[in-house]
């Protein structure tokens, strides 16, 4: 009986490091994930101004501007815009396009 009782502790402690290492490794893949997406959104915001700067050499590009961009986060937008910033004549052209 007394046998019993000790597995029945060892298979609780062994489930309880199963999970807190399935709850762990379920974390780690939940921040990685925003991680990347993060980086995908720096990533683009920055072609994104890249292609405005080059547009508009004579002068800067606003600060309201690249705020805008670059606190962009959603991944469709970002790839909207990356493609009109890329077709733009012009960074007016790309402001009305994209209504910023």
């Amino acid at each position: 009986m007394a046998e019993v009782v000790r597995q029945m502790g060892l298979i609780r402690t062994i489930r309880w490091f199963y999970d807190g290492y399935w709850r762990a490794k379920r974390d780690r893949w939940a921040e990685d994930e925003y991680v990347r997406d993060e980086g995908i959104a720096i990533g683009k915001a920055e072609a994104i101004l890249q292609l405005l700067q080059n547009i508009n050499e004579a002068e800067k590009l606003s600060q309201e501007l690249i705020q805008k961009i670059n606190s962009e986060k959603d991944e469709e937008t970002l790839k909207r815009w990356l493609l009109s910033a890329a077709k733009a004549k012009s960074v007016e052209q790309f402001k009305n396009w994209e209504d910023l």
